[in-house]
């Protein structure tokens, strides 16, 4: 774990998409630590406002 925490997660080898339930803190930052892993990524959010 805390390699993930000082190196970032590793790239994937194919593209992917990944749809993150709610734009909560936890959510947000799932998706930033997604995104510079090389991700694709996709936040739904019910609600018209982010950070819970």
């Amino acid at each position: 774990m805390l390699a993930i925490i000082e190196n970032g997660l590793p790239k994937p080898e194919t593209s992917l998409t990944i749809t993150i339930a709610g734009a909560e803190t936890a959510g947000l930052i799932a998706a930033s630590l997604l995104k510079k892993a090389g991700l694709n990524v996709r936040i739904i959010e019910p609600n018209n406002r982010v950070g819970g």
